[in-house]
Protein backbone atom coordinates (compact mmCIF):
# COMPACT_ATOMS: atom_id res chain seq x y z
CA UNK A 1 0.00 0.00 0.00
CA UNK A 2 1.19 3.57 -0.87
CA UNK A 3 2.46 6.01 1.96
CA UNK A 4 -0.51 7.83 3.18
CA UNK A 5 -0.31 11.70 2.43
CA UNK A 6 -2.90 13.95 3.63
CA UNK A 7 -1.92 16.67 2.00
CA UNK A 8 -2.51 14.87 -1.43
CA UNK A 9 -6.62 14.63 -0.20
CA UNK A 10 -9.55 17.13 -1.07
CA UNK A 11 -10.43 19.09 1.50
CA UNK A 12 -13.55 18.13 2.55
CA UNK A 13 -17.24 20.03 2.07
CA UNK A 14 -18.45 22.03 5.03
CA UNK A 15 -20.31 19.37 6.47
CA UNK A 16 -17.86 17.07 7.14
CA UNK A 17 -15.17 19.73 7.34
CA UNK A 18 -14.41 18.80 11.54
CA UNK A 19 -12.51 22.39 11.43
CA UNK A 20 -16.01 24.63 10.58
CA UNK A 21 -17.74 21.69 12.74
CA UNK A 22 -16.03 21.61 16.21
CA UNK A 23 -15.71 25.18 17.60
CA UNK A 24 -15.02 26.24 20.86
CA UNK A 25 -17.26 25.68 24.22
CA UNK A 26 -17.87 26.02 27.50
CA UNK A 27 -17.48 22.34 28.10
CA UNK A 28 -14.93 19.48 27.39
CA UNK A 29 -14.20 21.16 23.75
CA UNK A 30 -12.61 24.79 25.03
CA UNK A 31 -10.64 25.70 21.88
CA UNK A 32 -11.92 23.86 18.72
CA UNK A 33 -9.86 22.56 16.06
CA UNK A 34 -6.33 23.75 16.38
CA UNK A 35 -5.74 26.37 13.38
CA UNK A 36 -3.12 25.70 11.35
CA UNK A 37 -1.17 28.70 12.06
CA UNK A 38 -1.36 27.24 15.93
CA UNK A 39 0.10 24.03 14.81
CA UNK A 40 2.90 25.42 12.77
CA UNK A 41 3.88 27.60 15.97
CA UNK A 42 3.55 23.94 18.00
CA UNK A 43 5.83 22.39 15.61
CA UNK A 44 8.71 25.30 15.68
CA UNK A 45 8.29 25.10 19.66
CA UNK A 46 8.54 20.74 19.23
CA UNK A 47 11.57 21.62 16.71
CA UNK A 48 13.18 24.36 19.74
CA UNK A 49 12.68 21.62 22.49
CA UNK A 50 14.37 18.64 20.76
CA UNK A 51 17.31 20.52 19.57
CA UNK A 52 17.77 21.49 23.54
CA UNK A 53 17.96 18.07 24.25
CA UNK A 54 20.28 17.30 21.89
CA UNK A 55 20.15 13.21 21.45
CA UNK A 56 21.10 11.60 18.12
CA UNK A 57 16.85 10.73 18.28
CA UNK A 58 15.68 13.63 18.86
CA UNK A 59 17.87 15.98 16.48
CA UNK A 60 16.79 13.68 14.01
CA UNK A 61 13.23 14.05 14.80
CA UNK A 62 13.65 18.31 14.87
CA UNK A 63 15.43 18.09 11.32
CA UNK A 64 12.44 16.43 10.01
CA UNK A 65 9.50 17.94 11.11
CA UNK A 66 11.43 21.39 11.07
CA UNK A 67 11.78 20.35 7.20
CA UNK A 68 8.22 20.46 6.42
CA UNK A 69 6.34 22.56 4.31
CA UNK A 70 3.49 22.54 1.83
CA UNK A 71 5.93 20.93 -1.28
CA UNK A 72 7.83 18.09 0.95
CA UNK A 73 5.83 17.57 3.58
CA UNK A 74 7.44 15.75 6.14
CA UNK A 75 4.08 13.11 7.14
CA UNK A 76 5.56 12.57 10.82
CA UNK A 77 3.00 11.91 13.32
CA UNK A 78 5.23 14.00 15.26
CA UNK A 79 4.38 16.97 13.33
CA UNK A 80 1.26 18.58 14.34
CA UNK A 81 0.34 19.99 10.96
CA UNK A 82 0.50 16.38 9.26
CA UNK A 83 -1.06 15.24 12.19
CA UNK A 84 -3.66 17.67 11.50
CA UNK A 85 -4.39 17.63 8.46
CA UNK A 86 -4.95 13.80 9.06
CA UNK A 87 -7.33 14.23 11.42
CA UNK A 88 -9.03 16.43 9.09
CA UNK A 89 -9.35 13.25 6.92
CA UNK A 90 -10.29 10.51 9.21
CA UNK A 91 -13.10 12.72 10.51
CA UNK A 92 -14.54 13.22 7.27
CA UNK A 93 -14.27 9.24 6.10
CA UNK A 94 -15.73 8.73 9.90
CA UNK A 95 -18.51 11.29 9.13
CA UNK A 96 -19.50 9.72 5.50
CA UNK A 97 -19.53 6.10 6.80
CA UNK A 98 -21.29 7.04 10.02
CA UNK A 99 -23.39 10.97 9.16
CA UNK A 100 -23.34 12.84 12.29
CA UNK A 101 -26.86 13.62 11.65
CA UNK A 102 -28.58 10.01 11.59
CA UNK A 103 -30.09 9.20 14.67
CA UNK A 104 -30.15 5.87 13.77
CA UNK A 105 -26.86 5.09 12.88
CA UNK A 106 -25.57 7.32 15.63
CA UNK A 107 -27.54 5.15 18.13
CA UNK A 108 -25.74 1.63 16.95
CA UNK A 109 -22.47 3.05 17.70
CA UNK A 110 -20.01 3.54 20.97
CA UNK A 111 -16.95 5.43 21.62
CA UNK A 112 -14.84 3.03 23.68
CA UNK A 113 -11.64 3.97 25.70
CA UNK A 114 -9.05 0.60 26.51
CA UNK A 115 -6.07 0.93 28.29
CA UNK A 116 -4.45 -2.85 29.16
CA UNK A 117 -1.81 -3.36 31.05
CA UNK A 118 0.45 -4.71 28.83
CA UNK A 119 0.80 -0.94 27.38
CA UNK A 120 1.79 0.78 30.44
CA UNK A 121 5.28 1.08 30.22
CA UNK A 122 8.45 2.90 32.45
CA UNK A 123 9.80 6.40 31.72
CA UNK A 124 12.98 5.93 29.20
CA UNK A 125 11.40 2.27 28.00
CA UNK A 126 8.58 3.66 25.42
CA UNK A 127 10.73 2.09 22.77
CA UNK A 128 10.03 -1.32 23.60
CA UNK A 129 6.22 -1.50 23.10
CA UNK A 130 4.91 -1.04 19.49
CA UNK A 131 2.20 0.52 17.51
CA UNK A 132 1.58 -2.96 15.59
CA UNK A 133 1.93 -5.26 18.47
CA UNK A 134 -0.90 -3.13 20.18
CA UNK A 135 -3.14 -3.59 17.24
CA UNK A 136 -2.63 -7.30 16.62
CA UNK A 137 -3.64 -7.61 20.43
CA UNK A 138 -6.46 -5.13 19.90
CA UNK A 139 -7.72 -7.00 17.28
CA UNK A 140 -7.31 -10.49 19.13
CA UNK A 141 -9.25 -8.84 22.21
CA UNK A 142 -12.22 -8.11 20.18
CA UNK A 143 -12.24 -11.41 18.27
CA UNK A 144 -12.12 -13.33 21.46
CA UNK A 145 -14.63 -10.96 23.13
CA UNK A 146 -16.93 -11.81 20.04
CA UNK A 147 -16.95 -8.52 18.31
CA UNK A 148 -15.18 -9.60 15.73
CA UNK A 149 -18.09 -8.52 13.29
CA UNK A 150 -18.06 -5.24 14.60
CA UNK A 151 -17.20 -2.19 12.31
CA UNK A 152 -14.14 0.30 14.32
CA UNK A 153 -12.15 2.93 13.85
CA UNK A 154 -9.70 3.57 16.43
CA UNK A 155 -6.23 5.32 16.95
CA UNK A 156 -3.59 4.90 19.55
CA UNK A 157 -2.57 7.84 21.91
CA UNK A 158 -1.10 8.11 25.34
CA UNK A 159 -0.10 9.93 28.17
CA UNK A 160 2.85 10.40 30.50
CA UNK A 161 1.88 9.64 34.15
CA UNK A 162 4.48 12.02 36.14
CA UNK A 163 3.42 10.85 39.42
CA UNK A 164 4.70 7.27 38.53
CA UNK A 165 6.47 8.10 35.99
CA UNK A 166 5.06 5.95 33.36
CA UNK A 167 3.79 5.58 30.07
CA UNK A 168 -0.01 4.73 29.17
CA UNK A 169 -1.18 4.12 25.97
CA UNK A 170 -4.29 3.46 25.15
CA UNK A 171 -7.11 3.49 22.05
CA UNK A 172 -9.81 5.28 21.34
CA UNK A 173 -12.68 3.89 19.29
CA UNK A 174 -15.48 4.14 17.32
CA UNK A 175 -17.28 1.17 17.71
CA UNK A 176 -20.74 -0.05 15.59
CA UNK A 177 -22.37 -3.20 16.86
CA UNK A 178 -20.57 -3.67 20.04
CA UNK A 179 -23.09 -5.89 21.76
CA UNK A 180 -23.35 -5.91 26.17
CA UNK A 181 -21.85 -9.71 26.14
CA UNK A 182 -18.83 -8.87 23.91
CA UNK A 183 -18.99 -5.39 26.35
CA UNK A 184 -18.66 -7.69 29.18
CA UNK A 185 -16.30 -10.26 27.88
CA UNK A 186 -13.45 -7.33 27.52
CA UNK A 187 -14.10 -6.09 30.94
CA UNK A 188 -13.80 -9.46 32.77
CA UNK A 189 -11.58 -11.09 30.62
CA UNK A 190 -9.19 -8.75 28.97
CA UNK A 191 -9.40 -5.12 31.03
CA UNK A 192 -9.18 -5.81 34.01
CA UNK A 193 -8.44 -2.81 36.64
CA UNK A 194 -5.33 -2.86 38.30
CA UNK A 195 -3.49 -0.70 41.19
CA UNK A 196 -2.41 1.59 38.55
CA UNK A 197 -5.33 1.53 35.84
CA UNK A 198 -8.23 2.24 37.78
CA UNK A 199 -10.51 2.05 34.75
CA UNK A 200 -8.83 -0.09 32.00
CA UNK A 201 -12.45 0.61 29.65
CA UNK A 202 -14.95 3.26 29.25
CA UNK A 203 -17.60 3.14 27.01
CA UNK A 204 -20.15 5.66 26.26
CA UNK A 205 -22.94 6.58 23.82
CA UNK A 206 -22.61 9.16 21.33
CA UNK A 207 -24.24 11.96 22.15
CA UNK A 208 -21.74 14.93 20.77
CA UNK A 209 -20.26 12.68 17.64
CA UNK A 210 -18.53 15.58 16.36
CA UNK A 211 -16.87 16.04 19.19
CA UNK A 212 -16.40 12.26 20.27
CA UNK A 213 -15.40 11.60 16.04
CA UNK A 214 -12.53 13.90 16.66
CA UNK A 215 -11.14 12.87 19.95
CA UNK A 216 -10.16 9.16 18.37
CA UNK A 217 -7.19 10.80 17.14
CA UNK A 218 -4.82 13.44 18.78
CA UNK A 219 -2.33 15.65 17.76
CA UNK A 220 -0.82 16.06 21.50
CA UNK A 221 -0.19 13.65 24.46
CA UNK A 222 -0.55 15.16 27.91
CA UNK A 223 0.91 14.76 30.75
CA UNK A 224 -1.00 14.13 33.86
CA UNK A 225 -0.39 14.84 37.72
CA UNK A 226 -3.20 14.32 40.41
CA UNK A 227 -4.38 16.22 42.92
CA UNK A 228 -7.36 16.91 45.12
CA UNK A 229 -10.03 19.94 44.60
CA UNK A 230 -11.53 21.23 47.45
CA UNK A 231 -13.71 18.95 48.07
CA UNK A 232 -11.62 16.14 48.45
CA UNK A 233 -12.15 14.26 44.98
CA UNK A 234 -8.78 13.67 43.31
CA UNK A 235 -8.55 14.79 40.09
CA UNK A 236 -5.74 15.29 36.85
CA UNK A 237 -4.24 17.81 35.69
CA UNK A 238 -2.94 17.83 32.33
CA UNK A 239 0.48 19.71 30.83
CA UNK A 240 3.07 19.63 28.29
CA UNK A 241 5.23 16.69 28.90
CA UNK A 242 8.71 16.96 30.56
CA UNK A 243 11.76 16.40 29.17
CA UNK A 244 13.47 13.95 28.58
CA UNK A 245 10.01 12.31 28.06
CA UNK A 246 8.92 14.67 25.93
CA UNK A 247 11.60 14.36 23.16
CA UNK A 248 11.06 10.70 23.79
CA UNK A 249 7.37 10.06 22.72
CA UNK A 250 7.93 12.64 20.08
CA UNK A 251 10.88 9.89 18.49
CA UNK A 252 8.49 7.06 18.87
CA UNK A 253 5.66 8.59 17.03
CA UNK A 254 8.64 9.71 14.16
CA UNK A 255 9.11 6.43 13.90
CA UNK A 256 6.04 5.17 12.13
CA UNK A 257 3.66 6.06 9.83
CA UNK A 258 0.48 8.31 9.89
CA UNK A 259 -1.84 5.79 9.69
CA UNK A 260 0.48 2.57 11.37
CA UNK A 261 -1.55 4.32 14.80
CA UNK A 262 -4.82 3.75 12.92
CA UNK A 263 -6.66 0.46 13.63
CA UNK A 264 -9.75 -0.67 11.81
CA UNK A 265 -11.81 -3.57 11.60
CA UNK A 266 -14.48 -4.07 8.87
CA UNK A 267 -12.95 -1.39 7.09
CA UNK A 268 -9.62 -1.26 4.71
CA UNK A 269 -8.10 2.16 3.38
CA UNK A 270 -8.15 2.31 -0.32
CA UNK A 271 -6.35 5.30 -1.43
CA UNK A 272 -7.71 8.63 0.27
CA UNK A 273 -10.52 6.44 1.32
CA UNK A 274 -11.83 4.28 3.85
CA UNK A 275 -14.19 1.42 2.59
CA UNK A 276 -16.15 -0.88 4.14
CA UNK A 277 -15.25 -4.50 3.69
CA UNK A 278 -16.98 -7.84 4.57
CA UNK A 279 -16.62 -8.83 8.10
CA UNK A 280 -15.07 -11.91 9.31
CA UNK A 281 -14.79 -13.21 12.91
Amino acid sequence: MTVFNPHNTKFPPPHLNITKLLVADDGANKTGFETRAKAKAERQRRVKMLRKHGSREAIAVANRIGGCNPSSPCLSPACPVCMGRTRIWLFEQMATIWPIDSPSTLNNLKAVTLIHEDWRVPAGKLHTISAKQMIDQLRQQLRRAGAGFTTVIAAIHGDFDDDNNFWRLHFHLIVDGLTPDAEKTLRNKHYKRTSMIYRPIKVQAIRNPVSQYSYIMKSYWPQKNRYWDNSGSVRNRGSRIREPCHSEYLSWLNDIGLTDQLFFMGLRRRGNELRLTALSS
